[in-house]
């Protein structure tokens, strides 16, 4: 199964983006973080940080930061130091 580089979710009513997600990996390019490290040093420490399921029976880390009203979800994969996923949203 191939993943999409990015998801984009518009809200219709307000012909405005309400969630963006994008997968580094696929991406390849320089100014999208692929590893923990590089998040914790462009963004702080987060705000809140949770382990949550992925794959089969794995966990996974997510950083999570809030900036103004929008939320960065970082998604961490199962060996701890590599970004699977950033999910920017508007916080309701």
């Amino acid at each position: 199964m191939k993943v999409p580089e990015m998801r984009v979710t518009i809200n219709a009513d307000k012909d405005s983006i309400e969630q963006l997600q994008v997968y580094p990996e696929f991406l390849k390019t320089p100014s999208n973080p692929t590893e923990k490290n590089k998040i914790l040093h462009a963004y702080g420490n987060p705000n809140e940080v949770k382990i949550v399921s992925c794959y089969e029976s794995a966990t996974c880390e997510q950083i999570i930061y809030r900036f103004n009203k929008n939320q960065l979800i970082v998604q961490i994969d199962r060996d701890g130091k590599t970004v699977q996923y950033l999910d920017l949203r508007k916080m309701k």
